[in-house]
């Protein structure tokens, strides 16, 4: 691909979807351009990952957990002990799977829903 690319003036790399960020990363360094290290690449594809991140340098950043079942998310949402929770995969773009859920009910049924299901992020 560097070859197929080498006659042309490229500015700057662009991922135009979350499939095309690791592949951005990794031209953007390989052609000396501004961009992200390649190995923070699962940084920006896995949301958990982003905000363990983000808290390890005292940076702003979500109160999460990764759950695997209905039942963790239940038991996070009496934790948290707030009216409204956000749930959304670990890896997935735009709003796809976004759920806001204003109830344990509805919590415990969009996280079954979720892992249930599976897209193309996996």
């Amino acid at each position: 691909m560097l070859q197929a690319l080498s006659s042309y003036d490229i500015l700057c790399v662009v991922a135009g979807s979350e499939l095309g960020v690791t592949l951005a990363d990794r031209l953007a360094e390989a052609l000396e351009l501004p961009g992200n290290p390649p190995q923070a690449s699962a940084l920006h594809l896995n949301k958990d990952l982003m905000q363990q991140a983000l808290c390890q340098k005292g940076l702003k950043s979500i109160r999460g957990r990764l759950i695997h079942t209905p039942k963790e998310a239940l038991a996070f949402w009496d934790e948290l002990d707030t009216g409204q929770v956000v749930l959304k995969p670990v890896s997935g773009a735009g709003t796809m799977g976004l759920h806001f859920c204003a109830s344990p009910e509805e919590t415990v049924k969009a996280a079954a829903q979720e892992l249930e299901g599976v897209d193309l992020f996996g």
